[in-house]
């Protein structure tokens, strides 16, 4: 967080303080190391749901291509979007089908955790594939959002012959066999490289211990009116 603070406006302090007096919510720990392997989940459901859809389906939400450029090469299904502490969030209308299929990961986590599954939030959800030969370039998640709450990856394809990096460590297909769950330690400098002749799918998923009473959901069409 020292790291992070110094990036970041002073009010951010004060956006702290009011999570922790008004909600109980506190910046959640992050792995020791670079990640933390909570098991598999069974993808084929997921895989067969991304089967079902058309290339269109890929490019039709380019906010966060376009908005992180590290991210400019991938492609996003965006389900779930909130950009700051004290904003709704937006609730896309693919989250309707997506919900179910991502609830066995979200009840892995709590049960890692010690959560009670209705209480957790899910502030960002998303669908991010890289295709083959593309990157996500190197970096490390400087927004507070971002740093707040745990991020969870589940491997819903194969890797391939990707490899993600994370500090000064690496993972390929072996030590992230699809269908894995696993928490990411993202204030550590990553990048990834998909180096394979398919692409690469992911579902990623911020989450935070309790919802923040007052801030419904905001449901909409795109994100490219509201941000």
């Amino acid at each position: 967080w020292y790291r992070l603070l110094r990036r970041q406006p002073p009010s951010l302090v004060g956006d702290l303080r009011r999570m922790h007096e008004e909600f109980d919510i506190q910046c959640t720990a992050k792995p020791d190391g670079a990640h933390d392997d909570m098991g598999i989940v069974d993808s084929s459901l997921a895989m067969a749901k991304l089967a079902s859809y058309d290339e269109s389906v890929w490019v039709e939400e380019h906010f966060r291509q376009d908005r992180f450029w590290v991210h400019g090469q991938t492609q996003s299904i965006v389900l779930l979007w909130k950009s700051q502490f004290f904003q709704q969030r937006l609730v896309l209308p693919r989250w309707q089908e997506w919900e179910p299929l991502v609830r066995p990961v979200l009840q892995l986590a709590c049960k890692r955790w010690g959560y009670a599954y209705d209480d957790i939030d899910v502030w960002k959800a998303a669908i991010v594939r890289l295709p083959a030969g593309k990157t996500i370039k190197q970096h490390w998640d400087q927004q507070a959002l971002l740093a707040f709450a745990h991020r969870v990856h589940w491997v819903i394809s194969p890797e391939g012959s990707t490899i993600t990096t994370i500090g000064r460590d690496k993972f390929t297909k072996e030590r992230l066999p699809h269908g894995t769950v696993f928490e990411f330690n993202n204030i550590m400098t990553h990048w990834v490289k998909n180096l394979g002749t398919t692409d690469r799918v992911h579902a990623i998923l911020d989450i935070v211990p309790k919802k923040m009473r007052g801030y419904e959901d905001k449901f909409v069409e795109t994100l490219q009116n509201e941000l």
